[in-house]
């Protein structure tokens, strides 16, 4: 059982590091942009930097909506509505087996 804690306990630690890398560049774009250009940049040959740069501007475009606190909440709230019921369904299948 020690090892099943354990592994709960790394995976939480990762999930929450990405979920602040990823409000990171929700709030800085200008900042990620210009470390992502540096990278793509240093790290891939370049026929492939212009669609890697392609695709990490649209990523960008789409954290744009972290930016409002309200639309954090709004996320936030749908997922833990969204995640409840799931877990409801699954409570009342086992129930029914």
């Amino acid at each position: 059982m020690g090892s099943l804690q354990q592994v709960a306990v790394i995976g939480t630690g990762v999930f929450l590091g990405a979920l602040i890398i990823f409000l990171l560049a929700a709030l800085f774009p200008q900042v990620t942009v210009r470390l992502g250009e540096w990278l793509i940049a240093r790290l891939l040959p370049s026929r492939f930097q212009e669609n890697v740069s392609g695709l990490m501007h649209k990523f960008l475009d789409g954290l744009a909506s972290l930016r409002s606190p309200l639309n954090i909440l709004m996320v936030f709230v749908t997922s833990v509505i969204i995640w409840l019921l799931e877990t409801g369904k699954y409570w009342f299948v086992m129930h029914a087996f």
